[in-house]
């Protein structure tokens, strides 16, 4: 059973909206906070800012301990050929073949990832940065994030 989640962007972070609305974004990241490690694959994203609003469906769900870890572990440009990563009971990143196959979990990340060109992380995430600190100052721009990655990790969704 799908389920819509709302999520709300800020005015003053518009620029993330109009960059999911133009397809420019196609991963949308959050705290792995218990609300979003429940998002499962086709699920609903239910985009808010201001009176606008939009929908993507979740392909896949990936996560990550820290930014760094995101950027460096996500091959883009085969982003829905990459294995699945899903959470397990204890909220731990797990590495599976499929969704379907939980039988092969291992709790950590592949150590190799495919070519990956580190400037088209950030493309894909966000945009209009063009460094991992650009994107840190970002991240820490929305309240206690900085505080919440370093807990709960980061939850990555592919949209379309």
């Amino acid at each position: 059973m799908t389920k819509t989640y709302n999520l709300l962007i800020r005015e003053i972070d518009r620029r993330v909206f109009d960059a999911l609305k133009k397809g420019e974004k196609t991963i949308e990241t959050r705290a792995a906070t218990k609300k979003y490690r429940k998002v499962k694959e086709k699920d609903v994203l239910n985009f808010v800012c201001g009176q606008e609003s939009l929908q993507k469906t979740v392909g896949k769900v990936f996560l990550f301990k820290t930014i760094e870890e995101m950027v460096e572990k996500i091959d883009y440009n085969r982003f829905a050929k990459t294995p699945h990563f899903s959470a397990g009971d204890e909220g731990k990143a797990r590495f599976q073949a499929s969704p379907e196959d939980d039988s092969k979990a291992v709790e950590s990340l592949p150590e190799k990832t495919l070519g990956f060109q580190p400037r088209e992380a950030y493309k894909k995430i966000m945009p209009f940065v063009s460094s991992i600190n650009e994107m840190k100052e970002v991240y820490f721009s929305f309240p206690n994030y900085e505080e919440k990655i370093k807990e709960f990790g980061l939850v990555a969704f592919e949209l379309s």
